[in-house]
Formats: C-alpha cells, sequence, structure tokens
C-alpha cells in the first residue's frame, strides 16, 4: 500500500503545448512553419520523406474552417496520420478520413472534444447531462455542426464524432432536448 501525503501549494505553473522540434527538418532543407510542412500523405516538401505527430503541420486540413496549415497535438491525431502515412508507403488508399478528438482529465472531470473549433461560431447549442456535472456544448458555423465539446458526457462524444463524421449537422433546438436520443439522427 502507497501512502500519499498531502501538501498545500502558494503557486502552481503548469505548461502546456510547445514548440515542435523541426531542427532535423530544417537541415534537411524540407519545409517548415510551426511544424513540418506535410500534404495529405504525410508527405514533407521531399516526398520519400514523411513527418506524422505533433511536428507535422497538415497543408490543408479538411474542415478546419479555411483550408489553412493546421498542427494538432492529440494521440489520436498521431494514430490517424500514422495510419494515413503507412498506406503510402505500402501504395494503399488512405483510410476514410477522422474526426479530430481531444481529450483529457481534469480532476473528476473527463474533457472530450470532437471537431474544430471554428473561429466564428454562429450558434451554440447546450445539451444537459444525465448529472449536474454533464453537459455538452454543440457549436455551428453558417455550414452547420462544426466542434463538440463534452464534459463527463462520453455517449455525447462518441455520438458527436459520428454526427461529425457522417456531416450530419442536427437542428440546435433538438440537440438541447434531452427527450431526442443523438443516434436518432445517424439513421
Amino acid at each position: 500500500m502507497v501512502n500519499f501525503r498531502l501538501t498545500t501549494t502558494d503557486e502552481l505553473l503548469s505548461g502546456i503545448g510547445g514548440m515542435p522540434e523541426m531542427g532535423l527538418a530544417e537541415i534537411a532543407g524540407l519545409g517548415v512553419d510551426d511544424g513540418i510542412l506535410v500534404d495529405h500523405q504525410m508527405r514533407s516538401s521531399d516526398p520519400r520523406i514523411l513527418a506524422i505527430g505533433d511536428c507535422a503541420r497538415l497543408n490543408a486540413l479538411p474542415g478546419n474552417g479555411k483550408g489553412r496549415p493546421l498542427r494538432l497535438e492529440s494521440v489520436q491525431n498521431a494514430v490517424d496520420q500514422a495510419k494515413i502515412a503507412a498506406a503510402f508507403l505500402v501504395g494503399r488508399e488512405p483510410p476514410d478520413k477522422t474526426v479530430p478528438v481531444f481529450w483529457s482529465e481534469q480532476g473528476s472531470l473527463r474533457i472530450q472534444i470532437a471537431g474544430l473549433m471554428p473561429d466564428s461560431v454562429v450558434q451554440t447549442a447546450l445539451r444537459p447531462g444525465k448529472t449536474e456535472s454533464a453537459f455538452s456544448l454543440f457549436h455551428y458555423t453558417d455550414e452547420g455542426l462544426q466542434c463538440v465539446e463534452s464534459v463527463n458526457a462520453p455517449t455525447d462524444h462518441l455520438h458527436a464524432k459520428k454526427l461529425l463524421a457522417a456531416r450530419c449537422s442536427p437542428p440546435a433546438a433538438s440537440v438541447s432536448d434531452l427527450a431526442i436520443d443523438l443516434k436518432s439522427f445517424l439513421i
């Protein structure tokens, strides 16, 4: 059995995020700009060199707002990019485009995000959760549903990923109504 001693602190500094390491890529003459620039097959400016993960900045990620280069720092993104790179290396079609997902556990809160937060949100719909500490926020632009942030609502998160992958945009009033099952929009 491990005993922990809890103490208090006057200050706490938490560093989140970081700078991509691009030194080797720069020496190799690859295109870099807040990451190693890659195409939809994870190829750098030298097509013989692939880059994946936190250091890779995709030149045109579909559905990220304006098609601008984007570097995503998440485990799921690294896994998805590895699958794309592997498909390229063995001459197969890349897997279907996936929805970016992120998660974090902060104390008793499980925060999950599906999609990417757009620059300008037109409407946000609140879907209450099954408990007082659970809810989801559905963010819409003029083009429809773009991003869902869920707190202690894993079922909402699962359905949000499926809705976004299917490019399904249920009405904001409907997602706010707990009597309406989110999976009913996927049929």
